[in-house]
């Protein structure tokens, strides 16, 4: 029964359905610490998602003395995250854990205003439906904060929750691009991404000795920003002139599905593998742990 009820929380990883958003990687959702213990660990994910992005772009003209603006999307695709992090935990109980983390990050993809842009009659120039660019986003600071609880065992099987916040910052990325209705323009600048997620994880974890599988749904919130200064110039007329791009990132909670395995290879030391889904999100992570106290 306990092997069915693990099974039955693995196979949500199948049938989850939601909006697209980052994921970050849970390990067992349950404490693994131990009252009055340290922990140091490190964890890797690599992950691909999709976002979509709302908000003001703005165009001057005239040295930067006139500016014309409106409000439009742009849809991030296929927006590859690679993380790693440092991570120290401490068991407030023994059914009780507590962690932060810290690494860095990065990030690349493709930006895209879509086909239905949302001013049929645009008040500016550029990044009209059909404009696509690449990002290309090195690494930067990466952060977390998190809570393991155990609420509940039976035998071999323990239920429990995981709750964490994190923060991703990947450096600038550089862009450059031409216009696609005038390809005698050039739009270039510096592209900056900045995100935080929420995720909360519950379900169970089976004990079958030196070996643990875990596995159960998870809700997951994030919003971030997305922001280009740079500038536009024509071929053959004056100097550049300058445009700022200002958007938010805004996700509605989210429901998907996690499942792992980890391998005790000593009684302090641990190492995880992981899978996540989120609509049409995945990721994969994986890492250790060593209790030192």
């Amino acid at each position: 029964m306990a092997t069915r009820i693990v099974w039955l929380m693995l196979a949500g990883l199948v049938i989850m359905v939601a909006s697209a958003g980052a994921v970050t990687p849970f390990g067992p959702p349950r404490a693994i610490v131990g009252a009055g213990h340290f922990t140091l660990g490190a964890d890797y994910l690599t992950q691909t998602t999709q976002m979509t992005s709302f908000g003001l772009y703005k165009e001057g003209y005239v040295d930067g003395s006139v500016w014309y603006c409106k409000y439009n999307e742009l849809q991030i695709e296929d927006l590859t995250i690679q993380a790693a992090f440092g991570n120290l935990g401490y068991g407030l109980g023994d059914s009780w854990d507590i962690f932060a983390r810290v690494g860095m990050c990065s990030a690349s993809g493709q930006a895209k205003v879509p086909t239905f842009d949302t001013d049929s009659t645009p008040a500016t120039d550029f990044f009209n439906a059909g404009t696509t660019f690449d990002l290309d986003h090195g690494y930067d600071l990466a952060w977390g904060v998190g809570s393991r609880m155990t609420f509940a065992e039976t035998g071999d099987l323990a239920f429990g929750t995981v709750f964490q916040v994190n923060w991703f910052s990947p450096k600038a990325a550089e862009v450059s691009f031409k216009d696609p209705q005038d390809p005698t323009v050039t739009i270039s600048g510096d592209a900056d991404l900045a995100y935080w997620e929420v995720q909360l994880g519950v379900g169970a974890t089976l004990n079958l000795g030196s070996v643990w599988l875990y596995g159960g749904p998870f809700l997951h919130f994030a919003k971030g920003t997305f922001k280009l200064d740079g500038s536009w110039e024509e071929e053959g007329f004056g100097n550049p002139e300058p445009i700022v791009l200002d958007h938010d990132i805004r996700e509605d909670s989210n429901l998907g599905g996690f499942g792992g395995l980890q391998w005790n290879a000593a009684d302090n030391v641990g190492f995880y593998v992981e899978g996540l889904y989120l609509g049409d999100s995945w990721a994969v992570g994986g890492g250790g742990v060593i209790r030192i106290r």
